[in-house]
């Protein structure tokens, strides 16, 4: 800043100076000059004349982030991270100074730099303080003597010659200090072949190999900026193919060869041209005989074209018919399902008049539910490409294979066929679109099995190897190596198999299909890393689980197999609805109880005595007017009449669109909840009448009070059973037998359990720490509650809460 007129200058990169981050500034009276300390190294900078000189590492900086500037006479004092150096402030020349010296180490702090009255000059570093007199400062300027062994050889010539295949040299160059705590570099250059010069290496050893004929001179010296010293000369001499002598012998040689074989081949020719015209005239007399017989086949020719033409008209116009399978199949198709569909329904309605125990009357509705499950199976088979977008979730892989495979194992024992399998390395979790990969094995396994022989070998090898599921199929059935090709072409199942396994970025393989049956399939299921699943624990379930729910959404109950969650999860899920599964029928009814429900779906499930039970006696199914869905994923007629005996409003037959069974879905609740005015009045009279709390059994009333009384005194570090008989005022072995009855735990167990699963749920939200949460959950002791959660969850709470940091 000009102090005058108040006029700010600023210095930056674009200015010249080495960076914008600067440490320190001294300015020289003498010249004018600003030292500028950045954290590229150090910029001389005159305000008329602008950058007077950059110092960095290559002019012999130990480091290019200088934090300190101090002067002496006619040096400059500056500190790195590297080490301090003195710089002359005449020729800008560097001496460095490294740790050996005596320093604190060699990295100094940034603004530790100091001057005192007397001169001496103070530089805090890292690990203390260094302070001295510059003036008392002794440079030791001796010259480093240097030990020199050429191929391990101490006598050597100042001049070396060596032949072209001797085109190696080893050097040993041992530099001797004194003392030798002084650190001095030693550069060496083999002119002729080094364009650089090179640091000596600790080892003292230098080697060149393959050196070039030539001549190289071999220099030595100490630090960068001192004069070279040569130490001797080296000759590669040129091998005799590169010497001009030989080039001239070899230009001679060629010369000469040429002439001979000009010579040679001219003679030749003389003698080939006379055979020539000798056989020109003979070859002149039998092509003039081959023109004659060309023109007769000439006409025959044109004769055949003729015919060929139509032939080829023939053939093109059969070509166009045929030329798109897939349409073709697709007209076949329609016109099957437009003209035998009612048709065949017809033949079913005349059979069911005729006498109950008729023959005939079984074998017309066998076979016509056989015709009609193979024109329904292109019907829904054709609808796979609109299942919706591939919704990938994380599943345990294995008991969805096995599911599969024992489908394929009753069927092929049906068929009496030999069938072995072997399932090997396949990870518990996984990320795949459960959904597509389900149907994409049924569908592949449906055709496999159809056309097995009866008494023929199938054998089913399944491997996940490096994020990669493999699964291998071969077989000695001939009537499925026939049917193939047929299979591939015309099987509506195989043409879903195709579409699901491209959707899922996989790969079909057929192999030799010449002597044996056998294909496989390959697809990329990402493995998914949780060493610490869950445990199963008992939950509060449905009690007070509605405060829990969205009250604006509507609630459906998914009643599924375990394994099939995900699928159920998948097809069902819908921003407007809460979803509760369950895959316990005896659940059901409890959950209807209390909860609210407005829809029940039941996802590919048998129908076992329970849920049987469940569906006819539910007074809650009843009441409500609870619409009943079923989602299939195997094609089933007798289904649809038993669906009639049970009660369930509707099925729906998989692949089916996510939209359409959310749309069926919402269609049923809506159906059901506009209920004649006076229905409802009726039934709110019923409910006020019997008031439903009253209608638990006392032991549900007992286990719902011991639930909420156990909630409360959750955070009790004293709260034990005890304590909960008495509040209850019953004795410890009925509240025993009323937890294991109901619940399958013993009160102690589902006390932590449930205080287990209140710390979990703390420990997600990062707000307290781990001593907090122990004693918020009812531990005084946090080693014991860091026991018991590791047992638990198969890890620490630390580790645990480090998993959602």
């Amino acid at each position: 800043m000009d102090l005058k007129n108040g006029e700010l200058q600023t210095i930056t990169t674009k200015n010249g100076i080495l960076s914008n981050s600067t440490y320190a500034v001294y300015k020289d009276l003498k010249t004018g000059y600003y030292w500028v300390a950045t954290l590229g190294g150090l910029t001389i900078f005159d305000k008329e004349k602008g950058i007077i000189k950059n110092i960095t590492e290559k002019e012999g900086l130990p480091s290019q982030l200088v934090y300190g500037i101090l002067t002496n006479k006619n040096d400059v004092w500056i500190s790195t991270t590297k080490g301090i150096a003195i710089i002359n402030k005449t020729n800008f020349s560097v001496k460095p100074f490294y740790p050996k010296g005596g320093w604190q180490v060699s990295e100094f702090s940034e603004g530790a730099y100091y001057q005192d009255a007397k001169g001496d000059l103070y530089f805090g570093g890292i690990n203390g303080l260094n302070y001295f007199n510059p003036d008392n400062i002794q440079f030791n300027n001796t010259e480093v003597k240097l030990k020199l062994w050429v191929d391990y050889n101490e006598n050597y010539t100042k001049n070396i010659v060596k032949t072209h295949n001797q085109n190696h040299i080893d050097i040993d160059l041992i530099p001797i200090r004194f003392p030798i705590k002084v650190e001095k570099n030693i550069y060496y250059k083999l002119e002729g072949k080094d364009k650089e010069w090179i640091l000596l290496n600790l080892n003292n050893k230098i080697s060149y190999s393959n050196l070039i004929p030539g001549k190289y001179t071999f220099l030595v010296k100490e630090g960068k900026n001192s004069n070279q010293k040569l130490l001797f000369n080296l000759e590669i001499k040129k091998p005799f193919y590169q010497t001009f002598l030989f080039f001239i012998i070899v230009i001679a040689l060629i010369l000469v060869s040429a002439l001979v074989f000009i010579y040679i081949k001219n003679k030749a020719a003389i003698r080939q041209q006379k055979k020539l015209e000798e056989k020109i005239i003979a070859r002149t007399k039998v092509i003039e005989n081959q023109k004659k017989d060309l023109e007769d086949i000439n006409s025959k020719l044109d004769e055949k074209n003729k015919k060929i033409l139509l032939q080829k008209e023939k053939l093109l116009e059969l070509h166009n018919q045929l030329k798109n399978e897939d349409f073709e199949i697709e007209k076949f198709k329609t016109f099957v399902l437009s003209e035998f569909q009612e048709p065949v329904s017809n033949i079913i309605k005349k059979a069911s008049d005729l006498s109950e125990n008729s023959e005939n009357k079984k074998s017309i509705l066998s076979q016509a539910n056989k015709l009609i499950t193979v024109i329904s199976e292109w019907n829904y088979l054709s609808q796979i490409k609109d299942i919706g977008a591939i919704k990938t979730s994380v599943v345990d892989l294995l008991p969805i294979v096995k599911n599969s495979v024992n489908k394929l194992e009753n069927a092929l024992q049906q068929h009496k066929v030999d069938f072995s399998f072997h399932i090997n390395k396949t990870p518990n979790w996984v990320e795949v679109d459960v959904l597509r990969f389900r149907l994409m094995l049924q569908y592949l396994f449906n055709d496999i099995q159809k056309y097995s022989d009866k008494g023929s070998q199938l054998e089913l090898q399944i491997k996940y190897k490096v994020g990669n599921f493999n699964v291998q199929i071969a077989s000695n059935s001939s009537l499925l190596l026939n049917s193939w090709h047929r299979v591939m072409h015309y099987s509506p199942y195989f043409k879903a198999f195709q579409t699901l396994i491209k959707d899922l970025n996989g790969e079909f393989y057929n192999f030799n299909l010449e002597s044996s049956f056998k294909v496989s399939l390959q697809i990329p299921i990402p493995q998914i890393n949780t060493k610490d699943a869950q445990i199963e624990t008992i939950s509060w379930k449905h009690f007070n689980e509605q405060d829990n729910l969205a009250s604006d959404k509507k609630n459906v109950l998914v009643f599924c197999d375990r394994e099939n969650t995900s699928a159920a999860n998948q097809i069902v899920l819908e921003n407007n609805y809460n979803l509760i599964f369950e895959n316990t029928a005896s659940n059901l009814n409890a959950a209807t109880k209390q909860l609210t429900i407005h829809s029940i779906v039941l996802y590919d499930v048998a129908f076992s005595k329970e849920l049987l039970y469940f569906l006819k006696n539910s007074d809650e199914i009843k009441n409500r007017k609870i619409p009943l869905i079923y989602i299939s994923e195997d094609f089933n007629t007798q289904l649809r009449e038993q669906s009639v005996e049970f009660g369930i409003d509707t099925i729906i037959q998989l692949p089916a669109s996510t939209s359409f069974v959310q749309k069926k879905i919402a269609s049923l609740i809506n159906t059901k909840s506009n209920a004649p005015l006076d229905h409802k009045f009726q039934q709110q009279i019923f409910d006020i009448l019997t008031d439903k709390e009253q209608l638990q059994t006392a032991n549900d009333k007992l286990l719902k009070k011991s639930l909420h009384i156990i909630k409360s005194e959750i955070n009790n570090p004293t709260f034990n059973v005890e304590m909960l008989v008495d509040t209850l005022d019953i004795s410890r072995v009925k509240c025993y037998r009323l937890f294991k009855e109901r619940l399958k735990q013993s009160p102690s167990d589902v006390i932590m359990s449930l205080r287990l699963q209140k710390a979990e749920a703390l420990l997600k939200t990062q707000k307290l720490n781990i001593s907090e949460i122990s004693f918020e959950c009812g531990y005084n002791d946090p080693k014991y509650f860091a026991k018991a959660f590791k047992k638990h969850y198969g890890k620490s709470p630390k580790e645990f809460k480090q998993q959602f940091c």
